[in-house]
């Protein structure tokens, strides 16, 4: 059985309620299958430790955005089935930090978990009956904390257009997750910080090094703008297709546009009915090879 908290999700006291524990936000990141965190950044978010960057920003809006866009699903949803149906938030009966803010809930539909999502996990929601991995343990978390054996995954574009797909519970895969949260938690508990991933910031103790390569990169970012600066004053002030002195050659360069093959309607619909009749696995075989580069971005915070 699980213990139902009256608290209103999005306040203050809601806020600090999920800071203590795990949710289901949460249970992704500790399954590895969140795109969003990773283990090591969830665990200085619970420890109070957390630093914000400029991703953390972004993924805030992401999430701030479907926050909003909530109500209106949830309103859809209930048209749709015919019963009402609202957010509650619940924890383990036994393991007070395991808790889970639910969409909504209902004793004979179960767990509702309403997501705005984009039009590719739509198509494959409506054709495969799929959703992504991270929302699928997020359920599963859900069923653990709820005791629900059954739920409702309803993927919305935030206007009209919603897919519902039906979840069960997978008992193996609660208690892979549950093995995985009790872990987790020890270790929050313990200040055992997880070890660094490839998607994690290493923070070195001594950043001189760093220090010095921000001063070079801004001191050629303002070269830069001080250079396409007196390039396009120099263009205006002469006026002429090709000027030289004082060291310089200025000329024009006109180079063709390339097609663009995907306006080009025939094209399009073949390579849209290819990607909906071919195997991901067969597309695969004929992706070039990758590359790899470095980023360096001034952090401003």
């Amino acid at each position: 059985m699980s213990v139902l908290i009256q608290l209103t999700q999005g306040t203050p006291e809601w806020n600090a309620w999920r800071l203590k524990g795990i949710g289901g936000s949460d249970a992704p990141v500790i399954d590895g299958t969140s795109p969003y965190r990773t283990l090591r950044e969830l665990f200085f978010e619970k420890t109070g430790r957390s630093t914000r960057t400029e991703e953390d920003e972004s993924k805030e809006f992401i999430f701030a955005k479907g926050h909003k866009t909530e109500i209106l699903i949830r309103k859809q949803f209930q048209e749709r089935m015919g019963i009402q149906i609202t957010p509650v938030c619940f924890q383990h009966e036994k393991y007070d930090y395991i808790r889970a803010s639910l969409d909504g809930f209902d004793s004979n539909l179960g767990v509702l978990e309403a997501k705005l999502v984009g039009k590719d996990v739509l198509e494959r929601a409506a054709n495969a009956g799929e959703i992504p991995d991270f929302h699928y343990t997020q359920m599963q978390h859900q069923f653990l904390v709820s005791g629900a054996e059954v739920g409702n995954w309803f993927g919305h574009d935030g206007n009209k257009t919603g897919i519902v797909v039906s979840v069960d519970a997978d008992r193996e895969f609660i208690k892979r997750l549950e093995d995985k949260e009790h872990k987790f938690w020890d270790d929050v508990r313990n200040g055992k910080i997880p070890a660094l991933s490839e998607r994690d910031y290493l923070i070195p103790e001594d950043q001189s090094l760093l220090k010095e390569l921000r001063d070079a990169k801004e001191l050629a970012e303002n070269a830069q703008v001080q250079y396409e600066t007196l390039r396009a004053q120099a263009v205006k002030f002469y006026g002429h297709p090709k000027i030289a002195g004082g060291g310089l050659k200025i000329f024009k360069v006109t180079r063709q546009g390339t097609l663009d093959l995907m306006a080009i309607p025939e094209i399009a619909s073949a390579v849209h009915h290819a990607r909906q009749s071919l195997e991901p696995e067969y597309l695969e075989a004929f992706r070039k090879k990758g590359s790899e580069s470095w980023t360096v971005r001034i952090d401003t915070k």
